[in-house]
């Protein structure tokens, strides 16, 4: 890390910690903070919506400054990092909820009444039928881990990986939630966890695709392969920076 970029983390965690530890964050004397904390977030929003996720990442900063853990500057970068990452897998769902929507809609018949339509689409929105999405996919991964692999310890291993990725990164649960919900026979401890959620991003994108190919014709399974293969491929906002618990302070 050359020294400007040191100096630049270091900046950020005072003008932070400062902030964690003032009764009112917002206060107008925190000025020169909150500059330093809207520079570094600058720029580092990702996509066509890039403005929009650096706006919602600073709310959700001020939000949350004086819950901040952080007690080095990397991990006060990672920090920021980790809402700026949330905060374009939102606009990535927000953006393509239309599209899943609209897809579904293209297999409606034209002649049906608009108002159908419309109550159609408010039965599409509940958690009940967002559930049964994420069955789906998961038994698509689960399915394509199956028929890929034919060695059985490569094929357990890769269904884990698969279904890794798909619990961090769909359904975003804590590391100790998805070694819970992939059962497998052994611990896997965090850092192959880890290497998992990363090496399953792929798994999942191929089971995808080999989904939509088992049914090319289906407009449903189609816009719900769009949204999972762009969250899986959206790298961390954090990655190829250094790591606080990779090194020493």
């Amino acid at each position: 890390m050359s020294r400007t970029e040191d100096d630049a983390l270091s900046a950020l965690y005072d003008a932070l910690d400062t902030l964690r530890q003032s009764e009112d964050p917002l206060a107008l004397h925190h000025g020169p903070a909150w500059a330093t904390v809207r520079a570094w977030v600058r720029g580092r929003g990702r996509g066509a919506d890039a403005e929009d996720i650096e706006q919602e990442a600073l709310f959700a900063i001020m939000r949350n400054v004086k819950r901040m853990t952080a007690e080095t500057s990397l991990a006060a970068a990672k920090w920021i990092s980790t809402i700026l990452r949330h905060k374009h897998i939102d606009q990535i769902r927000a953006r393509n909820v239309d599209a899943l929507d609209h897809g579904l809609s293209r297999t409606r018949s034209d002649h049906e009444p608009l108002d159908d339509v419309h109550a159609d689409n408010q039965a599409r929105a509940t958690p009940e039928l967002l559930e049964d999405r994420y069955a789906r996919i998961e038994e698509a991964i689960v399915r394509f881990a199956e028929e890929s692999e034919t060695r059985p310890a490569l094929r357990l291993t890769k269904r884990a990986q698969g279904r890794a990725a798909y619990f961090r990164l769909l359904r975003e649960l804590d590391s100790a939630e998805v070694e819970a919900a992939i059962g497998f026979p052994e611990p896997i401890g965090k850092d192959r966890l880890y290497k998992w959620i990363e090496r399953g991003r792929e798994v999942v994108i191929q089971a995808m695709e080999a989904w939509v190919a088992q049914a090319p014709d289906d407009a449903q399974i189609a816009a719900i392969r769009d949204v999972v293969v762009e969250t899986m491929g959206a790298r961390r906002a954090d990655a190829g920076q250094p790591r606080p618990e990779r090194r020493k302070r």
